[in-house]
């Protein structure tokens, strides 16, 4: 099984098609309070008191990483390991980096497009990276077709209408969409995407996007749009809520990068 250290604290490594953490084996128990979670110490006045230690922000970051869902494919994505190949995978690279170090509720998100292989995804993870693993904030990483499954199958299982999910999803400090536009486009799907994005726009949530689909003309082949794909008015709060940041270029997966 591939673990990769992440930091001095934690160690990633693939279970059930997500990338996960846990305390590196170093860490485990921790050597200064042996999981009590506090260590004693003298205050000012020499009087011994409790103080909570370092190894409950570490399992804090551990669990804001796990709950983000973030894909095995990715467990080593991260900034340093990045080749931009042009101009364009350049700035996608500043902006993505300067957001994740920036990042405070509410900041504006990024729209990702551009062809297959271009580093779309790579980028979005490397962010969520930073915001859980270094700064232990909630992210939630959803495919959108994934999102549109799950909530079929919840409600033929339970009857119900998928809103603690939704609910979940808006939550998040930053929430990243995977692969928006892509699938069959139904009047339902619409209502799912256009709930998720007026909530988020209504709570001052981050968000980030990754698409094949150009803003706002059809490229690579395509006869549509994502303004088409995913209806006028969520496009609107989407062009409010985001930066676009296009990634050209030629596809990493294929060139072997």
């Amino acid at each position: 099984m591939k673990v990769v250290r992440a930091t001095e604290h934690i160690e990633l490594y693939a279970h059930g098609g997500h990338a996960k953490a846990r305390r590196h084996p170093s860490q485990s128990p921790c050597p200064r309070c042996r999981d009590s979670g506090f260590l004693s110490v003298l205050d000012e006045r020499g009087q011994l008191t409790a103080r909570r230690c370092r190894c409950q922000g570490v399992d804090h970051r551990v669990k804001a990483y796990n709950d983000a869902q973030l894909p095995a494919r990715y467990l080593d994505a991260e900034f340093e390991r990045f080749h931009p190949r042009d101009s364009s995978s350049h700035e996608a690279l500043r902006r993505t980096e300067a957001l994740a170090w920036s990042f405070q509720p509410s900041a504006k998100g990024l729209l990702l497009y551009g062809g297959y292989g271009t580093g779309k995804t790579y980028l979005a993870v490397s962010i969520a990276r930073v915001l859980t693993l270094l700064r232990g904030y909630s992210v939630r990483f959803i495919e959108f077709s994934h999102l549109l499954s799950t909530l079929k199958a919840s409600m033929r299982g339970s009857g119900s209408d998928g809103s603690a999910l939704i609910d979940r999803l808006v939550r998040a400090d930053c929430l990243i969409i995977d692969e928006l536009g892509n699938g069959q486009q139904t009047e339902w799907t619409q209502s799912v995407l256009e709930e998720l994005i007026t909530k988020r726009y209504n709570a001052s949530r981050t968000l980030i996007c990754t698409t094949n689909y150009d803003p706002r003309k059809g490229q690579y082949g395509q006869t549509n749009s994502l303004e088409e794909r995913v209806d006028l008015r969520v496009y609107s709060r989407l062009h409010q809520m985001c930066e676009i940041t296009p990634l050209f270029g030629s596809d990493y997966r294929q060139s072997g990068d």
